[in-house]
């Protein structure tokens, strides 16, 4: 996988945004998914164009979990893992505009329904 994350200094580790990590999370579910292509158990291979993303919006609703976060998610310098006030913040600011992005999808629906009918 190819990521465009800063690089470290010789001051500074290389830390990632949240951004970055849902970004790294959605592209390792397209890597999975083409590893899984080759199974005949899961017949993964010729799917619907619509299904490339489902593994990869999987892996994205996995960074919006503290649990998960806690797993890898620290302060660089102290360890110390997101405070439960501000992962509650960070998961409310998740909802803004949440109507907007809701209708987004819907447009997007419109048109692949105008285009097969």
């Amino acid at each position: 996988m190819i990521c465009n994350f800063p690089p470290s200094t010789p001051q500074l580790p290389s830390t990632i945004s949240h951004d970055d990590v849902t970004t790294l999370f959605h592209e390792f579910g397209h890597l999975l998914h083409f590893f899984m292509m080759d199974s005949p158990e899961l017949g993964l291979r010729n799917v619907a164009w619509d299904f490339v993303e489902l593994p990869s919006q999987i892996m994205e609703n996995w960074t919006r979990d503290k649990r998960c976060l806690d797993i890898f998610a620290a302060h660089w310098k102290t360890g110390e893992k997101i405070p439960e006030g501000l992962f509650e913040k960070f998961r409310r600011a998740q909802k803004f505009m949440g109507a907007n992005a809701g209708m987004r999808q819907l447009s997007f629906a419109d048109i692949d329904l105008a285009m097969h009918i």
